[in-house]
């Protein structure tokens, strides 16, 4: 018997909402994710550590120690970074002179620069020099410079920073330098690595396998990770690596098979570890040390040498304990007697983390031997940081225009050539956004549904420029290292599976702009509902975000044509000459300046006239109007409309919305519809001193926060409007304005119409 169309229509809909459901769970780091307890939401709470040294610099001074067993606190001073050109004696010549006024102007014009200390000043070979200096690297960042002598003496340490300050290569250039000097002779095939360095994720591992290949190319670095075959990462263990560079799940899975030996290591090192621990993987990161015999043998010597009984504790994604478990769990007899012969003192343990819940203070204190600590994050709190090298702006815009308003967005603030991410909070959202006819950039998706060889060549051609812009969900803002994008675009609010704003999200997507000293710019946009999110946002943050409209059709059209006409220059003389006869015709018949300006608009993919966006709302069709009270200040929005009254027709009086008064009070801001603009034009052109067309937005009174105010007036002609200024939601219109009854009160305190 056929099923009825109720039921059909029912087992849709648990479908379509079962889908919907799946589509909002973070994808599987690797194979072994079934094993794994993990977070089912995409938007988990990760590392939200954002910003640059260049805060501490602009500071000139940051909380940074530098110690041994107890902290020695170290001032971290700006004047010790780069050259200091009053340092410079009297006697240097002038040409040194102008060299040094030249060098303080530029940084002058640049004070988002990181200083650093040149390559000359720490032990690295030729060709780690050689290496650095090919990729543009000519000093150390304060974070590596700080690590680099006490790594590369051996001892084990505990680094905090930033997002975008440079910790790989803190870890990398000082562990190759170490590894190179212990080689002596040819590699021997089949040799177990020396280095194994954990990442929470496949794209930061990719990342710190990147580096450590291009600093040292003699060593042999293999990464590992889940969703990409593996035999030919048994492979390449059984041929002999110097260093592995994986994901906990994907190490693990080699080491149970017995590919992957640990016997030989002599670095351990954990990128990242609160994230790690966000993400579930602390119980495989606990397995993988113990499977190190001399690991195993300093954390029961560390256990025995604490006094700390021989359980050792689990803890939660919070980094909460729960139930002890026996300290040999996990670890063969096999592994335990190898561990009795072992050297607890021959690996280093580096562990690098912006923040230190309790479980990475267990790791340090089980496997770790008077570790040193190099701090550049200070008593603050990392997760609640957002750089303040970022521009922070948020634009009001309808979900019906969002797409056309995000290719607006795109044109007017990315620059010509300049890389943009947006970032979605479902993979719906993005393959959706990347097809939408509304963004005329080429977009290519980033997700956890993309194959990773895609993903893969997705990066590539960001990172070359082949692509200008990416379309992605969170994966994209969990330790990618991508240099040079311009623009950071969220299409809403970050939000939590309880509806509360993720302002860890935040931080980590605005943070894939403004890197290392770099300058970017990060735009969310919002429905009038989601006003409240914003606010919340930005007082946690403490980041001051600067409202902004809509781009509007001169914005665009002088955008484009910059872009384009910069391209010109890139045409072949040849190439050229191939549209001589249709350029000539084209010429002829629209003038040598109409036939150009038309070429520039086909280019810039503008051939129909561009409509009017609201620029309080970004709504199609209308245009925001200025309205100024002349000198006399504003106190509720009465005083407004009265002024309306007087000067505009009924019908368009009707038809204004959106009314909101300037910060300083002498002035307020309000859309038009297309249709009631020929009357307020006239208007502008007869001289009207309180009416002009607004061309960016003033910075506003706050609305009230409580309840809205009263309902609209009466039936009769200018009704008043609900609500006024915050006390009771004034009144609705009085009698004389109205051929009906006046509105009643409004209910509740608070909000009116503006």
């Amino acid at each position: 018997m056929e099923a009825s169309p109720r039921k059909m229509k029912k087992e849709k809909k648990e479908k379509k909402e079962k889908k919907e459901k799946k589509e909002k769970r973070s994808p599987s780091e690797d194979s072994s994710a079934p094993r794994r307890k993990r977070r089912l939401s995409e938007v988990d709470k990760l590392e939200a550590a954002a910003g640059s040294a260049a805060d501490a610099v602009a500071a000139g001074k940051k909380a940074a120690t530098l110690s041994t067993g107890r902290a020695r606190t170290r001032s971290f001073d700006a004047s010790a970074w780069g050259d200091d050109a009053s340092k410079k004696s009297s006697s240097s010549s002038s040409a040194g002179a102008s060299k040094a006024k030249a060098a303080a102007e530029a940084e002058a014009a640049n004070p988002m620069a990181i200083k650093s200390k040149p390559l000359s000043d720490f032990r690295l070979s030729a060709s780690t020099v050689a290496a650095l200096t090919k990729r543009g690297i000519t000093g150390l960042f304060p974070i590596q410079a700080m690590t680099f002598d006490p790594i590369y003496d051996g001892k084990d340490l505990i680094g905090r920073a930033l997002t975008g300050m440079g910790k790989t290569l803190a870890f990398a250039l000082p562990t190759i330098e170490r590894v190179c000097a212990a080689r002596s002779g040819r590699p021997a095939r089949g040799r177990a690595p020396a280095v194994l360095a954990m990442a929470p994720t496949r794209e930061l591992a990719k990342q710190v396998a990147e580096d450590f290949e291009s600093c040292s190319p003699g060593l042999e670095t293999l990464t590992v990770y889940g969703g990409t075959p593996m035999h030919p990462q048994r492979a390449a263990l059984q041929r002999g690596v110097d260093v592995v560079v994986g994901t906990p799940g994907r190490i693990k899975d080699l080491m149970e098979q017995g590919c992957l030996r640990l016997d030989s290591l002599t670095h351990a090192i954990l990128d990242e570890a609160d994230r790690m621990l966000d993400m579930g993987f602390a119980d495989e990161v606990s397995a993988i040390l113990d499977a190190c015999p001399a690991l195993l043998a300093r954390r029961l010597s560390n256990d025995k040498n604490s006094g700390r009984s021989a359980k050792r504790m689990r803890f939660d994604a919070s980094g909460q304990a729960g139930e002890a478990e026996d300290v040999h769990a996990g670890a063969s007899s096999a592994a335990a007697a190898d561990a009795a012969g072992a050297d607890p003192s021959s690996v280093q343990v580096l562990l690098f983390s912006a923040t230190l819940p309790n479980w990475v203070k267990e790791v340090a204190a089980k496997y770790m031997i008077n570790p040193e600590s190099a701090d550049l994050v200070g008593d603050t709190d990392a997760r609640m940081t957002a750089s303040k090298h970022v521009e922070h702006l948020v634009l009001q815009c309808p979900w019906q225009t969002k797409a056309a308003t995000i290719g607006d967005v795109i044109t007017a603030y990315s620059g010509p050539g300049g890389r943009v991410i947006i970032f979605c909070e479902t993979k719906r959202d993005v393959n959706d956004l990347c097809v939408d006819p509304g963004i005329r950039l080429e977009c290519k998706p980033l997700h956890g549904d993309v194959a990773q060889s895609q993903r893969e060549t997705t990066l590539e051609a960001f990172k070359t420029g082949r692509i200008r812009c990416i379309v992605a969900t969170d994966v994209a803002a969990r330790g990618l290292d991508i240099k040079g994008v311009d623009l950071v675009i969220m299409e809403r609010p970050p939000a939590k599976m309880s509806g509360r704003p993720d302002i860890e999200a935040y931080v980590h997507r605005s943070g894939r702009t403004g890197r290392a000293g770099r300058a970017g710019t990060c735009i969310t946009l919002y429905t009038r509902s989601q006003e409240g999110t914003i606010k919340e946002i930005e007082a946690t943050l403490g980041n001051t975000f600067t409202r902004i409209g809509a781009p509007q059709p001169a914005d665009l059209a002088r955008a484009s044509a910059e872009e384009q006409a910069a391209r010109l220059d890139d045409v072949d003389e040849e190439a050229a000459d191939l549209f001589k006869k249709p350029a000539l015709a084209a010429a002829s018949k629209y003038g040598a300046d109409g036939a150009l300006r038309r070429a520039l608009a086909v280019m810039a993919g503008y051939t129909s006239a561009l409509p009017n966006r609201s620029l309080l709302s970004s709504s199609e069709g209308f245009t925001t109007i200025l309205w100024s009270s002349n000198g006399t200040e504003i106190h509720s929005p009465g005083y407004v409309w009265s002024g309306l009254r007087r000067d505009l027709s009924d019908e368009t009086c009707n038809a204004v919305r959106g009314l909101r008064i300037t910060a300083d009070g002498m002035a307020a801001v309000f859309d038009v519809p297309e249709a009631n603009m020929p009357e307020v034009k006239a208007l502008i052109e007869g001289g009207a001193p309180s009416f002009s067309i607004a061309t960016k937005l003033p910075e506003f009174r706050e609305r009230p926060d409580a309840g809205r105010g009263g309902g609209r007036g009466g039936r009769g002609g200018f009704g008043g409007r609900g609500g006024g200024r915050g006390g009771f939601g004034g009144r609705g219109g009085g009698r004389s304005f109205s051929r009906g009854r006046g509105g009643g009160r409004g209910r509740g305190r608070g909000g009116g119409r503006y």
